[in-house]
């Protein structure tokens, strides 16, 4: 079951999982997270049923996630034969950036007058919440392999543009953000009409 206001629509995969999770109580409770994810043969359409992406497998070897902390360090992600359908239609919407369009909101219901005392949430004078830390993120490395980006442009004229990159391999090294030193950038494909 995937919820109406989810703007894609998965048809296949599978989460595969190796961690482990630990908890200490400090001054701040923490809890880490290190090992393996793994999604397998996945596949996504727009709620039309037009192909999003599909791809073999995406792979991320955990080095120290502390959720709580909004820290994410990651040793490695690796993709494997992501297939990446993006386009613009005649208007010059991108599909892709269409997909946070708000959902339809469903409207409320008003409460009654005698019900409003009881709704209101207590707020503790004594329990101040620290401000939480920024997000803080490091991959050491990141791999795609044997990459496709199909692109289709109707908004070009009376014919669309299509164009698709492949093979496509890109490999990142000492992402961070926020960034505190330079990353190092590889990638290589071929550029075909059609």
């Amino acid at each position: 079951y995937v919820p109406a206001s989810v703007p894609v629509k998965p048809l296949s995969g599978g989460l595969d999982t190796d961690l482990q999770i630990g908890f200490e109580q400090k001054d701040q409770p923490v809890v880490t997270v290190n090992g393996k994810l793994a999604l397998s043969d996945v596949e996504m359409q727009d709620r039309q049923g037009a192909p999003l992406l599909k791809f073999e497998s995406l792979q991320a070897q955990l080095k120290n996630v502390q959720p709580l902390q909004n820290q994410i360090a990651l040793e490695s992600v690796r993709w494997v034969k992501p297939e990446i359908h993006a386009s613009r239609n005649a208007q010059g919407v991108i599909n892709w950036l269409g997909l946070s369009a708000p959902a339809a909101t469903v409207p409320s219901v008003p409460a009654k007058a005698d019900d409003t005392e009881k709704t209101q949430p207590t707020v503790s004078p004594e329990k101040s919440e620290k401000p939480a830390k920024p997000l803080a993120i490091a991959v050491q490395q990141f791999d795609i392999e044997d990459g496709v980006v199909h692109w289709r442009d109707a908004a070009t004229g009376s014919a669309p543009a299509a164009l698709t990159l492949a093979p496509l391999a890109v490999q990142v090294k000492n992402v961070a953000w926020p960034m505190k030193e330079a990353l190092s950038l590889t990638a290589s494909t071929n550029l075909q009409s059609g």
